[in-house]
C-alpha cells in the first residue's frame, strides 16, 4: 500500500511541475549505466515536447546492476529531464 500512496504523490508532483506545459513526454528504462545512447534518446524525447518524464524501473529485476537512488541520481543531473 505505501508503494501506491508514493506513486499518486508522485504523479501529483509531476501534473503541479508540469502544469503549463503544453506537451508531456515520458520515457522509461533501466539507465543502468548512461551512455551516449541514452542521451540520444532523452535529447530526442524532450524535443517532441515541453516537458520531459523519465521513469526508472525499479530494483528487483534481474537485468539491474546498479541501485535505484543511483540511476535516478544520474538522471536527475541531465538537463533536458525535468
Amino acid at each position: 500500500m505505501d508503494r501506491q500512496v508514493s506513486v499518486v504523490d508522485t504523479v501529483a508532483t509531476i501534473r503541479e511541475k508540469a502544469r503549463g506545459a503544453r506537451k508531456v513526454v515520458f520515457v522509461s528504462g533501466n539507465f543502468n549505466v548512461v551512455h551516449p545512447g541514452h542521451l540520444r534518446l532523452l535529447n530526442f524525447a524532450k524535443d517532441c515536447g515541453d516537458f520531459l518524464v523519465v521513469g526508472v524501473i525499479e530494483d528487483g529485476d534481474g537485468k539491474i546492476h546498479v541501485p535505484e537512488h543511483l540511476r535516478l541520481e544520474a538522471l536527475q543531473s541531465i538537463s533536458v529531464v525535468n
